[in-house]
C-alpha cells in the first residue's frame, strides 16, 4: 500500500505543478509535503500549496483543473486557518490550494490570528516524490508550524531542526 500511495501522490504532484507552470502561476508548496521535502518523515496525507488567485492566469488554470475540484474556492475560517482555498481530488489524492492573499493562521497557544505572507521569490527548489518543486524555505516553514503548534507541526519542527520542544 505505501508504494501505491506514494505513486498516487507523485502523479498528483506532477499534475498540479505542471498545470501551474503551464498557466504561468507561481506556487509554493507548504505543510507536510514541504516538511517532507526538507527531510521530515511524517506520512503525507494531502498536498498543500499556495497560489495567487488574483493572477490574470488564474481563470484559465481553474478551467483546466475544474474536473477535479470538489469544493471551493471559498473563503472560510476552518480550524486554525482563515483563508480562501479550494479542494481537489486527483484520482484519490487530496490537494488543497490556498490563495496567497489575506492568509491568517491561528496561534495554537494564544488563539490570536497571525497574518501570513507567501513570498514566491523565496521558494527553494527541492526534489520530493520524484518531482522538482517550489517549496517554502525551511525557516519560514518552521516559523509557520511553530505558530500553529499542532502535534504534527511540533513533530515536523523537531525533525527539521533536530530540537526537542
Amino acid at each position: 500500500m505505501p508504494a501505491q500511495s506514494e505513486q498516487k501522490q507523485q502523479c498528483a504532484l506532477e499534475w498540479i505543478v505542471c498545470e501551474a507552470k503551464r498557466h504561468k502561476l507561481p506556487y509554493q508548496v507548504v505543510g507536510g509535503l514541504a516538511a517532507l521535502a526538507h527531510g521530515g518523515s511524517r506520512p503525507l496525507h494531502d498536498i498543500d500549496l499556495y497560489m495567487p488567485f488574483g493572477s490574470p492566469h488564474w481563470a484559465d488554470f481553474i478551467v483546466s483543473i475544474s474536473a477535479y475540484i470538489v469544493w471551493g474556492p471559498k473563503n472560510v475560517v476552518d480550524g486554525q486557518w482563515n483563508l480562501t482555498y479550494l479542494k481537489i481530488n486527483y484520482f484519490g489524492q487530496k490537494i488543497e490550494i490556498g490563495d496567497s492573499a489575506d492568509i491568517k493562521i491561528q496561534n495554537g497557544k494564544s488563539g490570536g490570528w497571525v497574518e501570513q505572507a507567501i513570498d514566491y521569490e523565496s521558494s527553494v527548489f527541492k526534489s520530493v516524490l520524484g518531482c522538482q518543486i517550489n517549496v517554502m524555505p525551511i525557516d519560514q516553514l518552521v516559523a509557520y508550524k511553530a505558530i500553529l503548534g499542532r502535534d504534527v507541526d511540533l513533530q515536523d519542527i523537531r525533525e527539521l531542526t533536530f530540537e526537542k520542544l
